[in-house]
């Protein structure tokens, strides 16, 4: 794989933080960071990455959803939460991963990883060309990973993984994330008819794409901070 040797590119600055609409309180949504939700809350936050490396992707944990609340790695940013329904009707929500700061355009670089119920969907900017961002670009074979790293539990593999070729039985692949939605949301979703004690879990990883082409020495001293916003989209009463 191809590394940039940048030792200290970017922050990923700001705190992260989670919040929920006055209209989704009211029908009774909290937020915890463990399952047992012993501390409920009406929003979360964790505590930024700084002086992130560029790394690749597949040097994110394999792990990296099955351990809750905050747990940064030095080259990245990786936070699990939780948002059960205690009220007592089902309602829908909508989720956005929105771009709250930004410095040196340091997102042309930010690779995001949003896992949801155990689903993986990996998200980053528009390339150059206004064409997804895939590595390597399309057209391009001198160069493929040699895993696809969350593949099992992705929730479009067939979309973002592509094989390149095989050797013998070993497959070689490349990566397609999804674009982000625009230069200030990089994601959205939706849940529909959650009942009353119903959880759905998140986690949420932003790392600084070593293999993408935009992660040069020019981002050094950038840096990115990011939300996650919930509302009520309707009460079934």
């Amino acid at each position: 794989l191809l590394f940039l040797a940048i030792s200290k590119v970017a922050e990923l600055r700001g705190h992260f933080t989670i919040n929920m609409t006055d209209d989704l309180l009211k029908e009774g949504f909290t937020l915890s960071e463990t399952i047992g939700f012993e501390n409920k809350s009406s929003n979360l936050y964790s505590d930024p990455v700084e002086d992130a490396p560029c790394i690749s992707v597949v040097e994110i944990p394999d792990d990296i959803d099955q351990i809750e609340g905050s747990h940064n790695g030095k080259e990245y940013f990786a936070y699990t939460f939780y948002i059960r329904n205690e009220g007592e009707i089902p309602a829908d929500y909508e989720y956005e991963i929105n771009v709250n700061s930004e410095g040196l355009n340091l997102s042309v670089a930010s690779w995001v990883m949003l896992f949801e119920d155990g689903e993986m969907t990996f998200y980053a900017k528009r390339g150059a060309d206004g064409e997804p961002e895939a590595i390597p670009e399309k057209g391009n074979t001198s160069f493929a990973y040699n895993k696809a790293p969350f593949l099992s539990v992705a929730k479009y593999p067939d979309e973002q993984f592509e094989v390149i070729k095989t050797i013998g039985d070993k497959a070689f692949y490349r990566l397609i994330p999804i674009p982000f939605v625009s230069d200030t949301v990089i994601a959205s979703g939706t849940q529909e008819y959650v009942c009353p004690g119903d959880i759905h879990k998140y986690t949420v990883v932003l790392w600084l794409e070593g293999d993408d082409p935009d992660c040069t020495d020019d981002l050094i001293g950038g840096h990115l901070g990011i939300e996650m916003n919930f509302r009520l989209t309707r009460s079934y009463r």
